[in-house]
């Protein structure tokens, strides 16, 4: 992923000294419209980050190339992404009340919080 150009780009839009400063990015007209997103009950306000509309583009970019989409939906999909163990990432399902190992999943979660609380477990 280093040699990708994209990246090599981020980096270099990491050290621009006009990044380094919020109170001057900040300043920027309409710098809040174009760095805050909504979607149903999620807020994400980038407008209060190192980051500009170029670096964002390049980020967006980068995640293009890298294919993150369809990593996302593999992994949604319980497919293996972890190449080195060959495993699906699994804890996507610890979240979904309609998968088959929800109500497993959750009563191992309350018995390890009960064995931490009780002090029977050290984290």
């Amino acid at each position: 992923m280093r040699n990708n150009p994209i990246w090599k780009q981020l980096t270099e839009l990491a050290e621009k000294a006009e990044l380094k400063d919020l109170a001057t990015l900040w300043q920027a007209p309409g710098r809040h419209q174009a760095l805050v997103f909504e979607f149903e009950d999620l807020y994400l306000d980038l407008s209060k980050n190192w980051i500009d509309q170029e670096a964002l583009d390049a980020l967006c970019q980068l995640a293009q190339h890298a294919n993150l989409e369809q990593a996302i939906d593999a992994m949604f999909e319980e497919q293996v992404v972890n190449t080195t163990d060959q495993l699906a990432a699994t804890h996507t399902t610890l979240r979904n009340p309609l998968h088959q190992n929800y109500k497993a999943n959750v009563d191992t979660i309350f018995k390890l919080a009960d064995l931490v609380t009780s002090g029977h477990q050290k984290t």
